[in-house]
């Protein structure tokens, strides 16, 4: 780089795409790359420092308002983000919890079943199912819940991903079903609306499955876009929605 400002230029635009990195001398950078415990250790060291900003930041622009934000994450987090989250002031957890959410109940899981890459929150179909099911006991009116299960259900346009060869390169035709099918039986016809975002291969997606409204917003985070959707519900109906990026 020529000058500071270029420098600065590109750190900018790595961390609004979501990449992390470190500034490193030659010979520390083919210390660590000989070492893939150091390697682990700067990729989580730099992603606690990122979701630690996102954190504080969220916080500091919600402060006095009358928003209520609920983080559940995902599989492929580890479990100490639990612990920060839970340290925020505004910013709520809600893995594992039911909470109300203007009169519906909203029940949040961030586990999923097994993946080809083994994330932190795996498990098996059938402990997922168990765990699940555990969970819903837990609502008392099905008919205004909201199901926040990170892992969508199987057999649906949520779940659909591009199928692995053994090489872990993805086909350019061929889409294999990869959610839980603990998370179908849990969701369909029997809550108001399920979310899911585990399948971020999956394009903006939202289908009946009965009287269950079931939508994934999708996902295209290596290029820096954050995808959501914003659900509009009545007391016992969801009014509308909107699939959303930024």
């Amino acid at each position: 780089m020529n000058t500071e400002q270029e420098l600065a230029d590109v750190k900018k635009i790595i961390e609004n795409a979501g990449y992390y990195w470190v500034h490193q001398s030659r010979e520390e950078f083919e210390a660590t790359k000989a070492d893939p415990k150091m390697i682990d250790k700067l990729f989580k060291h730099a992603a606690y420092e990122r979701i630690q900003q996102w954190l504080e930041l969220a916080d500091e622009r919600l402060e006095g308002k009358s928003h209520e934000v609920y983080i559940c994450p995902g599989n492929d987090d580890w479990w100490e983000v639990d612990d920060m989250i839970s340290c925020m002031k505004i910013v709520k957890p809600c893995d594992n919890l039911v909470v109300d959410i203007d009169g519906h109940e909203m029940v949040s899981c961030s586990r999923s079943n097994p993946t080809p890459w083994d994330t932190p929150r795996e498990e098996s179909e059938e402990d997922l199912a168990v765990h699940l099911d555990e969970l819903c006991k837990r609502v008392s009116n099905y008919e205004s819940a909201i199901f926040n299960f990170h892992v969508p259900p199987h057999g649906y346009s949520l779940d659909l991903c591009p199928k692995l060869d053994k090489d872990m390169k993805m086909s350019a035709e061929e889409k294999i079903h990869a959610g839980s099918q603990g998370a179908s039986r849990s969701s369909r016809n029997t809550s108001l609306c399920s979310a899911s975002t585990a399948i971020s291969m999956s394009l903006a997606v939202a289908q009946k499955a009965g009287r269950t409204l079931m939508i994934n917003p999708g996902s295209e985070y290596s290029e820096g876009i954050l995808k959501g959707v914003i659900i509009m519900l009545d007391k016992k109906k969801v009014k509308d929605y909107v699939f959303t990026q930024g």
